[in-house]
């Protein structure tokens, strides 16, 4: 089980703190699996700053999402190859485990 250190924006950090969401959708560069604990971050886009809260959670699934390409029937074309990098998108899900941070 590894530990993966995330940004997530405001409006998504309060959702999963709040407990409105309960998975994640990323490319998966990092070889994500179940049990593995996610650090997220709280990151301000408009300030390009990182807050002092961060919530980790762990993985209790993981489903791979074949996007499009190749084998699918509306895409029959070679994928450029800027397409390559979103072939490879997972949803995990996850229960909260800890947060840490101001209340605020």
């Amino acid at each position: 089980m590894k530990t993966h250190e995330l940004k997530i924006w405001s409006e998504y950090f309060n959702a999963i703190r709040e407990g409105r969401k309960t998975y994640e959708l990323r490319r998966n560069d990092r070889g994500f699996e179940v049990g593995d604990t996610l650090v997220l971050r709280e990151y301000k886009p408009e300030t390009e700053l990182y807050t002092d809260r961060e919530i980790h959670v762990v993985v209790t699934g993981v489903d791979r999402i074949p996007a499009f390409g190749p084998g699918i029937p509306h895409y029959s074309e070679p994928l450029p190859v800027w397409a390559h990098d979103i072939l490879d998108w997972v949803v995990m899900s996850f229960r909260k485990d800890k947060y840490v941070g101001m209340e605020s």
